[in-house]
């Protein structure tokens, strides 16, 4: 169907579109002929945006002059057209605007000398023959800053035998002009001197008569014995043949290593590795799997290439597994360092990104493992390995702050405002199980305020932890569950929107939730008297010894909806425990809960021998400095300043103040509460649950004095930070 002009004839004559179904044409037509500039647009599959475009200059229903062609990922050759063949001087490009080929076209297809830059880095330059690599020199240039390559000869688009040197551009080449935009992968220096139209045979040294041959990998088991040159100058094997080194330093997505192997096809029914093949020693590939059988899983067997040798580590890794295209391994998976630098003789590790697609039955045993962990390193595993489910979006009356809770496996997140706030682990009925704990600091903070008030305990009277900031309200379930009815857990929460979605989404049991009245708000925390009376009338502590006995977290937690600076100076309950976690949207612990007049508040709260216990960041110059002025105000108000280790996240510090009538040495009173810490631990061995328990002993062990620097000093670090 043509809309547009038409001659004397009804032909289609001048500008128009004409559509047919799966093609449309927009230009110029001529006396029903294509003729002058149009865009000719194809319908690839049945897919609307699977469309390819060719925008050119057409004679006589013929594409003849410059032109564009569009492929439906984005790709696109520029050209000229003659009698409809794409031939001369060509330039193709990615998606992204990067130059994928340089080089001539006959007929249609490469034809002449080129190069080609993939987008893994790797790159080809030779002679083309109908479309293919073809003939002596050719080359493979490798993602190598020092310019190593494989020379030598391709049939048939096919490595048949090369060696390996380095190949490097003359001083002159180095000074041309830029070519266009490269893939950020390719870092040959010898590429800006090729694309100039320096000839491939003047860039090669000398061959030596005694350099090793390398032919394309076609049997593993038979050719695989001899180690890549790329990969050889770059990692090593552990001494016992397992886990990988960096032999020199290595730059931030740099290729390091090749997972190769034997080929098999994929399942036709998942797509996953055919029966019997591991998934751990497999991974897939453009064209099916690559995959080590054991027979070939030592290092005498097998050399070509080592990335399968090296370890797992989650979100702590070093390296991650991406698509390449070798040319003596074929389509791979390469082994490339992350945004860091790897420093000479550190471990290289890989994230596990590509056991993303395997289905659960291929799943090696190692990661069915980790994803059964009941802490952080098992959150983190779903967190890459299970698709995300959007349990509950909604916005927070004060302040308008986005709340979301997003489901990894048995893993609930808090999100508020796009930083993480906690999270709580369900069981498979979708019960909250609140001994389980994610977070390390979170686990620091928890197995610390419960093992230090139960040692206080006097008779049946249950004993008050307070928590500022609810968040998920893990910590606070898990002190309330870890009590067994012997204490009472409250928690101090700003803002109703958090309340609702832990006691609704996690699932923590929330026994009632109080609000200040308005006096008390608008006043900013003034002890006005109503304020007062509204919150010391304190529920009895004496407990049944029966109802002591019962699991406790049915109990609930109490929860007051206030400003924390607002409720403590209202308040006159005492805590035997005070648990700071409060951060706002962006992070940060809100600026006046750090200030001398809260902490001030804090400790009229406390009675003899009651525990400040903070959670702060410690990862920056600047969040060490606040720190430091945080605990010189908790000595100066409460008393002297211990410190906890978080185990496995070392940029989070757990501060401790203890409040004493007697005035005791530092060494005294670090082992008397180092003491403390020990007998609450053993008066919780009836928790079974392993990251607790360990959680427990790493407090007692790791539990040391903090001395914040002299204060001149810290505010001078402070100016020059």
């Amino acid at each position: 169907m043509w809309r547009g002009g038409v001659d004397s004839e009804g032909l289609p004559h001048g500008r128009g579109s004409l559509l047919d179904e799966d093609v449309r044409y927009d230009g110029r037509m001529r006396h029903g002929l294509r003729h002058g500039i149009g865009t000719l647009h194809v319908r690839e599959s049945s897919d609307d945006e699977e469309l390819s475009s060719l925008r050119v200059t057409w004679r006589d229903d013929t594409p003849d002059g410059r032109g564009t062609f569009t492929e439906p990922a984005g790709g696109s050759v520029h050209g000229c057209w003659r009698a409809g063949e794409l031939c001369g001087a060509v330039r193709e490009y990615h998606a992204d605007g990067s130059l994928r080929f340089c080089g001539e076209y006959r007929c249609g297809v490469r034809d002449g000398r080129g190069v080609e830059t993939r987008a893994d880095g790797g790159c080809l330059a030779g002679e083309w023959r109908g479309g293919e690599l073809q003939g002596s020199p050719a080359a493979f240039l490798y993602p190598c800053a020092r310019g190593g390559a494989l020379v030598g000869e391709w049939r048939a688009g096919r490595m048949h035998r090369a060696r390996f040197c380095e190949v490097s551009p003359p001083a002159a080449a180095r000074r041309r002009a830029a070519p266009p935009p490269l893939p950020a992968a390719v870092v040959h220096p010898a590429v800006h001197a090729l694309l100039a139209g320096t000839p491939l045979a003047s860039l090669v040294p000398r061959r030596d008569p005694r350099a090793p041959r390398y032919h394309r990998l076609d049997d593993a088991a038979a050719e695989g014995r001899q180690a890549d040159p790329h990969e050889a100058s770059r990692v090593r094997a552990g001494e016992d043949g397992e886990a990988l080194f960096a032999r020199r330093e290595l730059r931030p997505r740099e290729v390091v290593a090749f997972f190769g192997g034997v080929r098999c096809r994929a399942s036709a029914a998942d797509g996953g590795p055919p029966d019997g093949v591991d998934g751990s020693w497999g991974v897939r590939s453009a064209d099916g799997w690559v995959w080590l059988p054991p027979a070939l899983r030592s290092r005498d067997a097998y050399a070509a290439s080592l990335a399968h040798k090296a370890r797992y580590a989650g979100y702590r890794a070093n390296c991650t597994l991406e698509p390449f295209e070798h040319p003596r391994l074929g389509a791979v998976l390469c082994m490339r360092t992350l945004s860091a630098a790897v420093k000479e003789g550190e471990e290289l590790t890989v994230d596990g990104q590509h056991l993303v697609e395997l289905p659960p039955r291929a799943r090696p045993a190692w990661l069915r493992a980790l994803l059964a962990r009941r802490d952080e390193d098992g959150y983190y595993a779903h967190l890459q390995f299970t698709p995300p489910r959007q349990l509950v979006t909604r916005r927070s009356p004060r302040g308008g702050h986005r709340i979301h809770v997003e489901a990894h496996g048995p893993w609930r997140v808090l999100w508020f405002d796009g930083v993480e706030q906690g999270m709580t682990f369900h069981d498979d009925e979708g019960t909250l199980c609140p001994l389980v704990v994610g977070f390390d600091y979170q686990r620091t903070l928890a197995a610390a305020a419960a093992a230090a008030v139960l040692p206080s305990r006097r008779g049946c009277e249950r004993v008050r932890v307070l928590f500022v900031g609810l968040g998920a309200g893990s910590c606070a379930a898990a002190v309330q569950a870890m009590g067994r009815g012997a204490v009472c857990v409250e928690a101090v929460e700003v803002d109703e929107a958090v309340v609702d979605v832990a006691r609704g989404t996690h699932g923590v049991r929330i026994h009632s939730a109080t609000t200040l009245p308005p006096e008390c708000e608008r006043a900013k925390g003034a002890p006005l008297a109503a304020a007062a009376a509204h919150l010391t009338a304190r529920q009895s502590t004496k407990r049944p010894r029966e109802a002591e006995e019962s699991e406790g977290e049915a109990w609930g937690v109490r929860v007051v909806v206030a400003d924390a600076a607002a409720y403590f100076a209202a308040a006159r309950a005492r805590s035997e425990c005070v648990v700071l976690d409060a951060y706002d949207a962006r992070g940060n612990v809100p600026a006046h809960l750090q200030t001398a007049d809260f902490v001030r508040l804090l400790a009229r709260s406390l009675p003899r021998d009651g525990l400040v216990l903070a959670n702060l960041w410690h990862g920056s110059a600047h969040a060490r400095a606040s720190c430091e002025r945080f605990a010189r105000r908790l000595r100066s108000a409460v008393g002297l300043v211990f410190s906890l280790r978080v185990v496995g996240q070392e940029s989070n510090i757990v501060l401790l103040a203890q409040k004493s009538a007697t005035a005791l040495s530092p060494e005294t009173a670090l082992f008397a509460l180092r003491d403390r810490l020990d007998q609450g631990m053993r008066a919780l061995e009836h928790v079974k649950e392993d990251a607790l328990q360990a959680c427990l002993r790493s407090n007692v062990r790791t539990l040391q004095l903090f001395e914040p620097r002299d204060a001149l000093e810290a505010d001078c670090a402070d100016v020059v930070t």
